[in-house]
């Protein structure tokens, strides 16, 4: 079982609920909630936020089972901003959080490419030199694939945040040494 898994499973028979009661109370199928503490689905970001609230717990607490925010944050002592806001998800460019977190990295994705658009004047092809035409590069981005978009992503970024509750995305970006 996942971390998530174990910690909803623990949360829901600490409240004497049985699946059925919390599907209820959630707006979704028992089914759903097997599938949640046994670890062969995650909900959405979106249903996260409602069982976080549902059970006054945080988001991270919810993969963590910690309430102390101090190994959140020495693990993310390395990101601009130390502090974290309630919704505050920060997540490694990993091929296992891509297919997660679809969503999130499609729009950390956009930013990427909005970045590009409104910062590049001239972009010159690492292959040949050549200078290459705004168009045609963007239409090149747009047709990447998934695996594509990660591996651009994995050398470019660093850790994408995701805050669930204002429904933003900030990218932290690798330095050049």
């Amino acid at each position: 079982m996942t971390n998530f898994a174990t910690t909803f499973n623990k949360l829901r028979k600490s409240k004497g609920l049985t699946q059925k009661e919390l599907a209820k109370a959630l707006d979704v199928t028992q089914t759903a909630i097997t599938y949640w503490e046994t670890g062969k689905r995650e909900p959405s970001i979106e249903m996260l936020e409602k069982i976080a609230n549902y059970f006054d717990v945080s988001l991270d607490y919810l993969f963590t089972a910690q309430t102390d925010k101090s190994n959140l944050q020495k693990k993310t002592a390395n990101l601009s901003s130390k502090a974290l806001n309630p919704g505050d998800i920060i997540l490694d460019i990993t091929k296992e959080n891509f297919e997660k977190y679809h969503e999130c990295f499609c729009a950390a994705f956009n930013k990427i490419k909005e970045s590009y658009q409104n910062n590049a004047d001239i972009v010159i092809s690492m292959d040949t030199g050549e200078e290459i035409d705004k168009k045609e590069l963007f239409e090149i981005i747009n047709n990447l694939t998934d695996d594509e978009k990660l591996y651009l992503m994995q050398n470019t970024l660093e850790k994408v945040k995701i805050n669930t509750i204002l429904n933003t995305v900030s990218l932290y970006f690798l330095a050049n040494d």
